[in-house]
């Protein structure tokens, strides 16, 4: 199975314009619990590590959990800062909620000052350098003092003495973490900063502010202001007010389809960014956050050495693909497999996993009989193949059965239909003589659409009888059946359901093909087309989790 354990996860393209597009922008991040939120707001700072300076607010969740969560992000540790020294300051002038008031004429407590006394000097230092617009965050700050909007948090000036100097410093007691955020901002000018708040609900709670609020002073002074990208992660899931404050807005979701979980981001909204795709399908593996650009129509074949598979087990032979012998423990001797193809799904999907299990079948000696789908012409299924394999084994072990009017009657490798009764056009008698050379068991691969166009229409043609006897013949000698068939093929696809051990399903979802087990239950695998991948099939069937 595909090993996503050194995958650094892809994010939609779209996301990496909407962040780098000039300017700043803010992205709101919604979903229900579970869908990747976090995920996906940890994977952008990562993404724009280099050329955006970054500071990660978590409200709700310790830097320990997430490391426990994420694993990849200690290991990225210095490329990904989630602390930052000047939160340390803040956490040591504001470590006492509830200070008691000293008596008159007591003399205080001692107390350490100096990261006050190395801050202000700090500023003095660099007075001249720019600095982030506050208007927005005073004016909450005034109001939260005048008690017009209410705050969880008290506020409490401290009076710090410098050369004797007294001085009156605000420490940003009411909302510490904006502090802390508008300083990283501040700290990074005139190079640009991201910001994610995870999440915006959780510091609404904790200062009694609503989020629309908070939302709105951090557009206008940080983004609007200062050109810095915020990215909110928003608890809810439903519509709110902050869709209409934010540049972008994105929402996750995780539904079911034919009883399995697929994962969804939608692209509702990317202000000034154009947005071919609007919907992705996506997985979550330790900690990452996957998406599955859309499939293409054509595959490119390369002509790499086949690599043989043992069998997966002593009564199995092997598909052909390391991935699908690990999903589905190979193909049964004695057996009926169905491969049930949806619609909108590419045909090339299909037909990589036959020719994997071709392939083997005839790398190894074991005989071939293939009747292949309408859309395959038996010349092009003789190069794909043997150039895998070779012209020896191809010509030796492979038979294809075509309809007698359009076959020739010069290549060895090919077998006349002549369409009258499929009884005695595919006895089982006629396969042994041609594969008489080639050891058993056989592979029986049939593609039924063009099965059902020659003799599934006419009662006469006895289709369901050829099959029936077909079908014995495989169990008897303990050869193996393949039969692929389309979703649309309404006559005798259950039969075939009824009868296969194993039942697998390709799927086009939101634009990317998917495969499933019915028999056995699997969850969806995106099939990726990679050249690159150690498997015959060419593809990464990267489970969706």
């Amino acid at each position: 199975m595909y090993n996503v354990n050194g995958s650094r996860g892809r994010l939609p393209p779209e996301f990496i314009k909407f962040m780098e597009a000039t300017g700043g922008h803010s992205l709101v991040i919604k979903g229900e619990a579970g869908t990747g939120k976090t995920t996906l707001a940890l994977q952008l700072i990562e993404t724009m590590t280099g050329s955006q300076n970054q500071y990660y607010l978590s409200s709700r969740v310790s830097d320990e959990s997430l490391y426990r969560q994420f694993p990849w992000l200690k290991e990225s540790s210095e490329r990904v800062k989630l602390l930052k020294a000047s939160k340390a300051f803040l956490l040591h002038m504001t470590s006492s909620r509830q200070p008691q008031l000293a008596p008159p004429g007591a003399v205080p407590e001692s107390t350490d000052l100096s990261p006050a006394i190395e801050l202000l000097k700090a500023f003095n230092e660099e007075s001249e350098k720019l600095t982030v617009d506050r208007t927005e965050l005073h004016r909450l700050e005034g109001q939260i003092e005048e008690g017009t909007v209410s705050a969880s948090e008290d506020f409490i000036p401290s009076r710090i003495g410098i050369d004797g100097n007294s001085v009156d410093l605000i420490l940003g007691r009411l909302l510490p973490e904006l502090e802390v955020a508008y300083d990283r901002v501040e700290e990074s000018l005139p190079d640009r900063s991201l910001i994610v708040i995870d999440s915006i609900d959780g510091l609404s709670e904790k200062y009694d502010i609503s989020a629309e609020r908070l939302l709105t002073v951090i557009q206008k002074d940080i983004v609007e202001g200062s050109g810095a990208n915020v990215v909110y992660v928003l608890e809810s899931s439903g519509g709110t007010h902050m869709d209409y404050l934010g540049d972008g807005v994105v929402y996750m979701s995780a539904t079911e389809m034919s009883g399995r979980r697929v994962r969804l981001i939608s692209l509702d909204k990317l202000r000034g960014v154009k947005v071919d795709r609007h919907k992705y399908t996506f997985t979550l593996v330790n900690g990452r956050l996957e998406t599955f650009p859309p499939s293409p129509n054509v595959l490119p074949h390369s002509r790499r050495p086949w690599a043989p598979l043992n069998s997966p087990g002593p009564e199995s032979a092997s598909f052909g693909s390391r991935q699908l012998d690990s999903i589905f423990g190979g193909l049964q001797y004695g057996s009926v497999t169905l491969i049930e193809v949806g619609p909108s799904v590419p045909s090339i999907y299909s037909e990589v996993i036959q020719d994997a299990m071709v392939a083997s079948f005839a790398h190894r000696g074991n005989g071939v009989a293939w009747i292949p789908s309408r859309k395959a012409s038996y010349d092009m299924l003789h190069d794909r193949i043997s150039g895998m394999i070779g012209e020896q084994r191809f010509e030796r072990n492979v038979r294809i059965f075509e309809h007698s009017s359009t076959a020739p009657t010069d290549v060895p490798y090919l077998i006349s239909l002549e369409g009258n009764k499929l009884l005695t056009d595919l006895k089982w008698e006629t396969i042994e003589y041609n594969l008489s050379e080639c050891n058993h068991p056989f592979l029986s691969l049939l593609g039924f659409d063009i099965l059902e166009s020659m003799y599934g229409n006419d009662e006469d043609k006895g289709f369901l009888d050829g099959l029936v006897e077909h079908v014995g013949a495989i169990r008897r000698g303990n050869h193996v059946m393949v039969a692929q068939a389309l979703s649309s093929s309404t006559t005798y696809l259950q039969w075939l359901s009824d009868i296969s051990l194993v039942h697998l399903k390709l799927e086009n979802i939101e634009g990317t093909v998917m495969m499933y087990g019915l028999k056995p239950y699997t969850q969806f695998f995106g099939m990726m087309p990679d050249p690159e991948v150690d498997d015959n099939i060419g593809i990464n069937l990267i489970p969706i989790s």
